[in-house]
């Protein structure tokens, strides 16, 4: 069932009114001036200006098409992970409004002009024993058109495979930029039964290869470096996104961002020719530095950050890594907000032809990170009965952190009578448990019942986050902001909500001593009347 048919079954379930005077209405995101640094932002102002499309998709298709042209010769090591510069992107708005294709237009001719720069007319060929070779390109290749298989897909970048006795020789050079502009088509093909496409479209976002489980399927390549950019409009990503895409980690792997034209230009001028060539030029250099020896080279050289850009994004990554909470669907969406701002921190870095992240470059990477977040809350955000019963879910698990006593151990019949005077179904209040739970807001712990049958189950406010809960509570769930808001007041990092500075203590805590569970029963006295609903430390 499509994510569409499914808000539209609960749509129609009966549900008792209630008088609520909130306004759930959602604004499109507005882009803050951050996201449009250096040679981005020129390309983008340059796009449209006197014409009608929206600067922000000029600026992810440009972004896009260097992705895929920086190649794996510059990385970013988080932990044991490597991640390369790969950044995929998903422009959604709405037929005939969002200017899907002029957004590509200045691109097209800029990478047309650097292709006439560094690469002349070049044309596939054969070696000395008769092997079709792919030519290499200085910014790689493009492909237009649909994706329908996984094997089709490993065929652009293969590791070189025989059609009757033809054969084909490896591609080394394994970048290329996928333009796939009817991507609900691409939705469609993952959900036939056996398609790969999915599966391999997540492990290429992660750095991986494409390797065949199968004999019949002889066509491989090895750590090739695919970008995609799709487009699509909001109704069709609503109803032809199923659950499985949603939450299976495909669609969170894409940078999605809400665009649609601002301005209304019956004869636009084309961009001059001379600003066409120096943005070529420019980006002819972006890219020479950014690729460095690939593909003789790979993860040869490391992306690193300045101190400033290292606290900026200290302090954004619990933001970063906050679940949305407002619907299943933005939550599972969100997921990798993380890796793709660091990745597109790396990205504005090439722009300026440093491997050093600086807070410039982080700044760009946190707006466009809002972005990101804003679009999807904004698509997906349109199901009023999902905002109202997760702003009523949002009451509760505020109400429970203000109910429980600082420093004290309590049962769930203790938060269902005391703190709820029992106006919470089983169903909702094991629904904020959850939440709060796995947010890290509550801890959770077991004893036996005084009569000996059974365990109890008791919940605590973390200790560190005893010491706050009051002031930082009253704003545990207070509605993000709007980018653009932010910028006006001169805000360029992620906002301070008590579950991020919840975190963000947590964080700096494990730091400096290593945490050995709740082991606090050495320490447990029992009230004077030897309840069970309720244990005081």
């Amino acid at each position: 069932m499509s994510i569409a048919a499914q808000a539209e079954a609960v749509t129609a379930s009966p549900m008792q009114e209630e008088a609520d005077d909130r306004d759930y209405t959602i604004a499109p995101p507005k882009a803050d001036p951050a996201m449009f640094h250096g040679l981005v932002g020129e390309v983008a102002e340059a796009a449209t200006t006197g014409r009608e499309p929206n600067r922000s998709s000029v600026a992810l298709a440009f972004l896009t098409w260097l992705s895929a042209a920086a190649g794996r010769h510059h990385f970013i090591a988080v932990g044991d992970q490597t991640h390369p510069l790969l950044i995929n992107g998903l422009h959604v708005g709405r037929s005939m409004v969002a200017a899907k294709g002029e957004s590509w237009a200045l691109v097209k001719r800029i990478r047309h002009a650097v292709g006439e720069m560094m690469d002349g007319d070049p044309v596939p060929g054969t070696d000395d024993e008769g092997a079709v070779i792919t030519p290499e390109l200085f910014a790689g290749r493009v492909h237009s058109g649909g994706l329908s298989t996984g094997e089709g897909l490993a065929a652009q970048v293969h590791d070189g495979y025989m059609i009757g006795k033809t054969e084909h020789a490896p591609i080394d050079d394994k970048r290329l930029l996928i333009i796939e502009a009817e991507f609900a088509k691409l939705l469609e093909q993952g959900k036939r039964e056996g398609n790969t496409l999915s599966p391999i479209i997540r492990d290429l976002f992660d750095g991986g290869s494409i390797q065949p489980a199968t004999k019949s399927a002889s066509v491989w390549a090895t750590e090739p470096h695919v970008v995609i950019h799709g487009a699509i409009t909001p109704h069709e990503l609503r109803a032809r996104m199923d659950a499985t895409a949603a939450f299976n980690g495909l669609m969170n792997r894409f940078l999605v961002i809400f665009a649609e034209r601002t301005c209304l230009v019956p004869f636009p001028e084309p961009t001059p020719d001379e600003v066409v060539r120096r943005l070529a030029i420019h980006s002819r250099d972006v890219i020479k530095f950014a690729r460095g020896d690939y593909p003789r080279t790979k993860y040869a050289a490391p992306i690193t950050l300045s101190d400033e850009a290292r606290e900026m994004y200290r302090e954004a990554y619990p933001d970063l890594r906050r679940r949305d909470g407002s619907t299943p669907i933005i939550t599972s969406l969100l997921e990798r907000r993380a890796p793709i701002t660091m990745r597109l921190a790396g990205l504005f870095a090439m722009t300026d032809q440093t491997a050093v992240i600086g807070p410039a470059h982080m700044r760009a990477a946190l707006a466009w990170s809002r972005f990101h977040r804003e679009s999807v809350a904004y698509v997906f955000g349109h199901d009023i009965t999902q905002r109202i019963e997760s702003s009523k879910r949002d009451g509760q698990k505020q109400k429970i952190l203000e109910g429980i006593p600082a420093g004290r151990w309590v049962t769930r019949t203790f938060i269902q009578r005391d703190v709820f005077a029992k106006r919470i179904t089983s169903k909702e209040l094991t629904a904020a448990l959850d939440d709060l739970l796995a947010d890290g807001m509550l801890e959770q712990r077991e004893r036996s019942k005084q009569n000996g049958i059974g365990n109890l189950k008791e919940y605590s406010r973390p200790a560190q986050d005893a010491q706050h809960a009051q002031d930082r509570n009253a704003a545990s769930f207070a509605p993000l902001r709007n980018s653009a808001q932010d910028a006006q007041q001169g805000r360029v990092g992620p906002e301070s909500s008590p579950h991020v500075a919840h975190v963000a203590q947590r964080c700096a805590d494990a730091e400096t001593r290593t945490r050995t569970g709740v082991a606090h029963d050495a320490h447990v006295a029992h009230g004077a009347d030897g309840n069970d609903d309720e244990v005081v430390i």
